[in-house]
């Protein structure tokens, strides 16, 4: 697997929570992200969602975290690219540096394509990551 950059030096010496860290991740691909939970009413396209579910990393224990990839357009080209820029860093793992330790990140599943039924030019790709927080 890859190592992605984190902030700071060591690995568990005050890197970032790993709230912060998931969500420096995200936003790395060009794009505005949020937490599922916390995408603002006004946001403009295009944007990604992740579910940062935290509640047993420290247990070792992995979690299922969906992620979407949301555009306004009328070109599948569009969101395809993004999709594949994300799993080309996915592709066969990637770290992520965060406060005692690691969060290893890798796509369990393709793209789903999906379009909003209100309005066919908004449109999102769908996939199911794996997150396991390891310390060190």
């Amino acid at each position: 697997f890859r190592h992605s950059t984190g902030h700071g030096g060591k690995v568990g010496v005050n890197v970032m929570t790993p709230t912060a860290a998931l969500y420096q991740f995200w936003s790395s691909f060009g794009i505005t992200a949020y937490p599922s939970n916390r995408v603002p009413k006004d946001t403009a396209f295009p944007f990604i969602t992740y579910e940062p579910i935290i509640a047993n990393w420290w247990t070792g224990a992995a979690a299922a975290s969906v992620v979407n990839v949301w555009h306004h357009t009328e070109s599948e080209a569009v969101p395809n690219k993004k999709a594949k820029e994300i799993s080309d860093r996915l592709q066969g793992g990637t770290t992520v540096k965060c406060d005692d330790g690691i969060i290893f990140l890798s796509q369990d599943q393709p793209w789903t394509p999906l379009v909003d039924e209100a309005d066919s030019s908004i449109v999102r790709r769908y996939t199911v990551i794996t997150m396991q927080f390891i310390t060190i």
